[in-house]
């Protein structure tokens, strides 16, 4: 069951339910990777040209002359090769159409959690026993969701890892940021399709939400991320 319909089932089976106003919440999705780039260093070759020495006459019973060069210098600086242009340095691959979607769904599956956390702290205890029923059904289908969108996450999270070690982070978090947008944009749509639909027959305002949700370009894009079959594995 979406989140769209559990806020519908809400406002029938409780006789108030507040809803928690979203506030921006920052979680880290990944650091961008920081190419560093570095250079061959080698020493500068030690000179081997022997000293210049007066010409001597041999005695040919005189053992032959041996010259022994002088050791290295212990310090010697190294040779720096040029730094690269920055247009010759190689740039990471773009992200593919796979990657940008597990993106965009961590991000807005992890707003959508938060929102429902923080729907789950609105709940009080009901005022009879009727309604108390109500409640308690309703926390168990906010708690179902809290975790089939963790799994989601998991799974996401299992793709995304090594494909972060070999692409452009940047869209990456870029559709990373715009899931959470749509995910609150979509909270914000439900509300007011909730109060412009009819309010005396369950069965058309159930309907009358869908439709009018289904109107939301930011929830025809979160779609995708009901069910994650686009990931390859």
């Amino acid at each position: 069951m979406n989140r769209i319909l559990l806020l519908v089932i809400l406002a029938l089976t409780t006789s108030a339910v507040v809803f928690g106003q979203s506030s921006p919440v920052y979680c880290q999705f990944v650091a961008a990777g920081v190419m560093k780039c570095s250079s061959p260093q080698g020493l500068a070759p030690v000179p081997q040209t022997l000293p210049s020495s007066p010409s001597v006459e041999i005695s040919p019973i005189s053992p032959p002359h041996t010259y022994a060069p002088p050791p290295p210098p212990q310090h010697i600086m190294p040779s720096l090769a040029p730094i690269p242009d920055a247009a010759t340095v190689m740039r990471r691959p773009p992200p593919d159409d796979t990657d940008l979607k597990g993106a965009y769904c961590t991000g807005e599956i992890s707003e959508s959690n938060r929102e429902m956390n923080m729907l789950m702290a609105t709940f009080g205890p009901g005022t009879s026993k009727e309604e108390q029923i109500g409640v308690d059904r309703s926390m168990a289908i906010v708690r179902q969701i809290i975790q089939d969108g963790e799994a989601k996450i998991t799974r996401l999270q299992t793709y995304l890892s090594p494909r972060l070690q070999t692409v452009d982070n940047g869209m990456l978090l870029a559709a990373w940021k715009q899931g959470q947008v749509d995910a609150r944009n979509i909270e914000v749509e439900t509300k007011a399709c909730t109060a412009h639909c009819d309010l005396t027959n369950a069965q058309t305002r159930t309907q009358c939400v869908t439709s009018c949700n289904e109107g939301s370009e930011a929830y025809q894009h979160s779609r995708m991320c009901q069910s994650l079959t686009f990931l390859p594995y």
